[in-house]
C-alpha cells in the first residue's frame, strides 16, 4: 500500500500540474506559443520532412535575383526597364499567374517607370504586385482606389472582425504600378525569435480586409478572383471548394513542404 502522506503529495502535484497545464492552455501566453510550441513544432516539421516528406508540387517557380544573376546584371535593384524585359519573358511562358514580391515605392524616370507599368499592365490579371503594412498605427491616411480595388467583398462572420489583425499605413509602389497589377499584402510578423511561421490572410484596414500576396495568388491560379475568396472571420477562407482554416486572428500557420529551397 502506499502511505496516505505519499498519497497526498502524488495527489496535490497532480493537481497542482493538471491546472497549470490547464491555465496555459487557456491563457495561452505568447512566450509559451512562440517559444516553446514553436520549437516543437519546427522539431516536427524536421521530422515529418525526413520519414514522410509531402508532395512538393511541381507548378510552382521560384525566379530568383541570385548571387549569379548579380553578377551578371549588376547590384540591386536593377533599372526597371531590366525588370520589365524579365517580366514579359516569365509572361511569354505561360504561368498562370506570376506574384512579385518587390516594392517600387519611388519613381526611377519616366521612360523606366513606363517600360514596368506597360510590362505589368499586359497581363494585368495574371500579375500580383507586393503591398504593405504597418503594425504600429501612423497619420491617417485616404485608401487610394487602386488599393480599394483588392479589398475582399465576401464576408461572412462579420462579428468576429474585431479580433481580426489590424493594420495600419498602406505602403505600396507608385500609383502607375499599383494600378496596372493586381495587389496582395506581405504583412507577416516574424515570431519572438526571428522565423516566420505565420501567414496572414487578410487583415483588416480601416474597415476593409485586404488579402495576402499568397492568397491572391492562389485564387488566380484556381482561375478564381478576389469576389471569388470568401472570409470567415476568425475561422478562414473558402477558395473554390478548398477551406483555408485560421486562427481568430486571420493568421494561418506554414505549412513548410521540404527543407529550404525545396522550389
Amino acid at each position: 500500500m502506499i502511505p496516505i502522506k505519499k498519497t497526498r503529495v502524488i495527489l496535490v502535484f497532480g493537481v497542482i500540474s493538471t491546472t497549470a497545464f490547464l491555465l496555459l492552455h487557456l491563457w495561452s501566453p505568447r512566450f509559451i506559443e512562440e517559444n516553446v510550441e514553436a520549437a516543437f513544432l519546427d522539431y516536427r516539421f524536421k521530422i515529418r520532412n525526413l520519414l514522410n516528406p509531402p508532395a512538393v508540387p511541381e507548378n510552382i517557380l521560384i525566379v530568383e535575383v541570385d548571387e549569379k544573376s548579380l553578377e551578371r546584371y549588376g547590384r540591386w535593384p536593377w533599372k526597371r526597364t531590366l525588370q520589365a524585359t524579365l517580366i514579359e519573358r516569365i509572361m511569354k511562358g505561360g504561368p498562370t499567374v506570376l506574384a512579385v514580391d518587390i516594392f517600387y515605392p519611388e519613381r526611377e524616370n519616366r521612360k523606366a517607370d513606363a517600360a514596368l507599368r506597360d510590362a505589368l499592365k499586359k497581363s494585368k490579371n495574371r500579375i500580383v504586385l507586393a503591398a504593405g503594412f504597418d503594425l504600429e498605427k501612423g497619420k491617417n491616411q485616404s485608401v487610394p482606389d487602386y488599393l480599394l480595388d483588392n479589398a475582399l467583398t465576401s464576408i461572412k462572420d462579420q462579428s468576429r472582425l474585431a479580433n481580426v489583425v489590424t493594420v495600419f499605413n498602406p505602403k505600396t509602389s507608385i500609383p502607375a504600378l499599383s494600378s496596372s497589377a493586381l495587389l496582395g499584402h506581405v504583412f507577416s510578423p516574424a515570431d519572438m525569435d526571428g522565423k516566420l511561421r505565420w501567414e496572414c490572410l487578410y487583415v483588416k484596414y480601416e474597415d476593409d480586409l485586404y488579402p495576402s500576396l499568397p492568397l491572391v495568388t492562389a485564387a488566380r491560379a484556381l482561375q478564381k478572383k478576389s469576389p471569388d475568396i470568401i472570409v470567415h472571420a476568425g475561422r478562414g477562407a473558402v477558395l473554390g471548394d478548398r477551406f483555408i482554416p485560421t486562427d481568430a486572428s486571420g493568421r494561418m500557420r506554414v505549412n513548410f513542404i521540404g527543407r529550404e529551397r525545396t522550389f
